[in-house]
C-alpha cells in the first residue's frame, strides 16, 4: 500500500498498472483544423451552401461514408464551425464560406480554433502568459 497516493488510500482505490485514465468531458476534434478545412474546400466544390447528402461528400473525398477517417473529418469540420449537419445532410456554414475567401482565411481559422471548447479553455488559461517550453 506504500505505492498508493493518499487520495487513493482514502477512497479505498487500489493503484494498478492497467487503471483506465479519466476521459475529459470537454469536446474536441480527433483530427486537426487543416483536415477540417480540406473537407470544407471539397464541400464548396460539391454543394456549397446547398444541403447535400453526406454520402455525396464522402464520394467526392474518395472515402467511405461509414469510414472512421471521413467521420472524424466531418466531426472536426462541424466542431470548428465550418459546416452544418442535419439528418445525414451537410452544407457550408457562414464561417466555412469565410474560410474559403482568401481575405478572411486567417480570421476564420482563429475563430474556428476558439469554437472548440478544449482549445478555448487552453487559450484562456495561457492568455497573457508565456507558453511553457
Amino acid at each position: 500500500m506504500g505505492d498508493q497516493s493518499e487520495a487513493e488510500q482514502d477512497n479505498g482505490v487500489e493503484a494498478s498498472a492497467g487503471k483506465k485514465r479519466d476521459r475529459t468531458l470537454i469536446e474536441f476534434p480527433y483530427t486537426d483544423i487543416a483536415r477540417g478545412a480540406d473537407l470544407t474546400q471539397t464541400l464548396a466544390q460539391s454543394g456549397g451552401k446547398v444541403w447535400i447528402e453526406q454520402a455525396q461528400l464522402a464520394v467526392a473525398m474518395d472515402m467511405s461514408v461509414s469510414g472512421g477517417t471521413f467521420r472524424g473529418r466531418l466531426s472536426a469540420a462541424r466542431m470548428f464551425g465550418f459546416i452544418e449537419t442535419e439528418g445525414g445532410k451537410v452544407r457550408l456554414s457562414d464561417l466555412g464560406i469565410l474560410l474559403l475567401e482568401e481575405s478572411s482565411t486567417r480570421s476564420a481559422l482563429a475563430e474556428a480554433f476558439l469554437r472548440v471548447p478544449l482549445y478555448r479553455a487552453m487559450f484562456d488559461s495561457y492568455n497573457g502568459f508565456a507558453l511553457p517550453p
